[in-house]
């Protein structure tokens, strides 16, 4: 399991270096799509999830599949939990470019 947790850090690690050039920031929203992955790491202020289908978070981020929420969002990493155990599909995920931790930060999140 420490090895699995490993190579997703360092995974997002390689997706953060290889995508660090944002173009412009540009919204982008994802609708009716499950999560495939969500992480977070005891050092990290984020937690990072993926969406099935989703290769591009946000196309002012390139090359990064991942979002981000703070982990001081307590109602938004409940709405992903329960999501993910349930395995439904969330209604809403919006990015407005903003960057978090790297990655596309999440605006809003609907179930």
């Amino acid at each position: 399991m420490l090895k699995i947790k490993a190579n997703i850090f360092t995974g997002i690690a390689f997706s953060l270096a290889i995508g660090m050039a944002p173009a412009q920031a540009a919204d982008s929203e994802h609708n009716d799509k499950s999560i495939s992955t969500l992480y977070t790491h005891a050092t990290s202020t984020c937690v990072f999830f993926q969406l099935n289908g989703v290769t591009e978070a946000n196309p002012g981020i390139a090359n990064s599949p991942w979002f981000a929420i703070e982990k001081t969002n307590k109602e938004s990493y409940a709405q992903l939990l329960s999501a993910r155990v349930a395995e439904k599909p969330l209604k809403r995920v919006y990015s407005d470019g903003t960057v978090l931790c790297g990655v596309a930060k999440v605006m809003v999140i609907e179930l």
